[in-house]
């Protein structure tokens, strides 16, 4: 696997908080393996099958291949070197504690937490907001796929409950919302705002903004709404994952006919499942022997498929968080 790496490619872009001391990013499309023109940081690939068991299949192979080369490359772009753990995402409100809850690592789940110094947690997305926290005093940090499914489900609330349980306090916690799809990209349905608004204790008015027939909606905006009673701070990349070419939006690729053709999006929505990951999550190691289902895949398989490095495929964004420091904080 490592000689797929290239010494001449530049490290993977990756957007972080300035202000923090810990290591994080959340990378997107720049910084990937291919000899190519079009040297993409895959996190998935968009025409393998969604294996229901888990036996290993060639195409498991495919996927776990792509998984281990992005997990390797984005973690040694951050510079670390201990044990890295990803969920396995469904559009829940369930969350994992690691590594108390390292036996369910592979059941649904959509956040992450944990106070182990050594270890760096992760989730995948491509519209929906990854959501980074972190509590500097109690020293737990946390990482929350968000779409609005998981959202109104509750997922952020569930997370920092879980979080206050470790010792974090509120004065303490800090959030940062990654890239995800922004009001002037998020198209909706009046069905949409039902939904939301049944969900929610507070009007969703604010969020909403229409253009002639056309109804957009806020989701940044609706997830500080949720995290503001719960958190001291919450910061903003403000990075659009379907106007910004540098991060894979789902959006962006099947409403496009130049960036999706037609005849792969029914099959590419089967298996992701709008911004679902698919039974692909496992618990990686950047430089020693892979624990898990991924020690079994082949180093031969390369991340390159055919259309799979071109900036306009289906991919994932991919965002880590750990307490180790980070070796170039200015302060």
């Amino acid at each position: 696997m490592h000689a797929l790496l290239s010494e001449k490619k530049p490290p993977p872009f990756f957007a972080q908080n300035a202000f923090w001391p810990i290591r994080h990013g959340f990378f997107g499309l720049c910084g990937g393996i291919s000899d190519s023109q079009h040297a993409v940081l895959q996190a998935s690939c968009p025409n393998v099958d969604s294996d229901q068991s888990r036996s290993t299949t060639p195409n498991q192979h495919d996927r776990c291949a792509v998984i281990k080369t992005v997990a390797s490359t984005s973690l040694s772009a951050l510079n670390f070197t201990g044990m890295a753990w990803l969920s396995n995402q469904k559009h829940t409100n369930r969350v994992l504690v690691l590594p108390r809850d390292q036996r369910l690592v592979l059941q649904p789940a959509d956040a992450l937490i944990t106070n182990d110094p050594h270890a760096i947690i992760g989730i995948i997305t491509a519209d929906c907001a990854p959501i980074l926290i972190y509590d500097r005093v109690a020293k737990v940090i946390a990482a929350i796929h968000a779409g609005w499914r998981g959202a109104v489900s509750g997922v952020i609330e569930e997370t920092i409950t879980r979080m206050y349980a470790l010792g974090a306090t509120m004065p303490n916690l800090h959030a940062t919302i990654g890239p995800m799809i922004r009001s002037e990209s998020y198209q909706v349905s009046n069905d949409f705002l039902q939904t939301v608004q049944g969900s929610s204790d507070w009007s969703i008015v604010p969020m909403v903004r229409t253009a002639g027939d056309s109804i957009f909606f806020d989701l940044p905006l609706y997830i500080h709404k949720r995290l503001e009673s719960l958190v001291s701070k919450t910061d903003d990349v403000k990075i659009d994952t379907f106007s910004r070419t540098d991060f894979f939006s789902h959006r962006r690729a099947t409403h496009s006919q130049q960036q999706a053709p037609r005849a792969r999006i029914k099959d590419f929505q089967e298996w992701q499942g709008g911004d679902q990951v698919a039974e692909m999550q496992h618990i990686l190691h950047p430089e020693k022997e892979t624990i898990g289902p991924l020690a079994q895949c082949s180093a031969n398989h390369s991340a390159e498929r055919p259309g799979g490095n071109c900036p306009n495929s289906h991919g994932r964004n991919i965002s880590w968080i750990s307490l180790t420091a980070r070796i170039d904080f200015p302060f």
